[in-house]
């Protein structure tokens, strides 16, 4: 079912199409916005960890510029301070294939964000490593 069915009997849409997404369903739009959602969480956990690896919990006046970070500079900020850290060799290998793991799922939601999903890309080519 598209996004906008038609309504009354003049069959118009109540909000028009956009160009170039006819193939959306209210399935799509539902699942496309799940992920952007998930993704937004992600982003929080991203600056939870940051905060604990940097001991700024109290320091409110440091968690309004986590918010000019971008979700990439966050996973290098993470990547750069756990090489740093005095951490055993497989705590620091674990963080950085998490945060590389991160980076897959941020993909996807800019896939999504920037509609670069189109007729004819199919599942396969829009989910993430791990679950091919």
């Amino acid at each position: 079912m598209p996004i906008n069915p038609p309504v009354g009997s003049s069959a118009e849409s109540p909000i028009p199409e956009f160009a170039g997404l006819e193939h959306m369903t209210q399935e799509h739009y539902a699942g496309f916005g799940l992920v952007v959602h998930l993704t937004s969480h992600l982003d929080a956990l991203l600056d939870q960890i940051i905060v604990a690896m940097t001991n700024t919990a109290n320091h409110p006046t440091f968690y309004p510029l986590l918010t000019f970070l971008s979700a990439k500079d966050k996973r290098d900020y993470i990547v750069a301070i756990a090489r740093e850290a005095a951490w055993p060799p497989y705590a620091i290998k674990g963080m950085v294939d998490l945060m590389g793991r991160t980076k897959s799922a941020f993909s996807l939601r800019n896939d999504i964000a920037h509609c670069v999903w189109r007729p004819g890309r199919g599942f396969a080519q829009n989910r993430l490593p791990a679950q091919k």
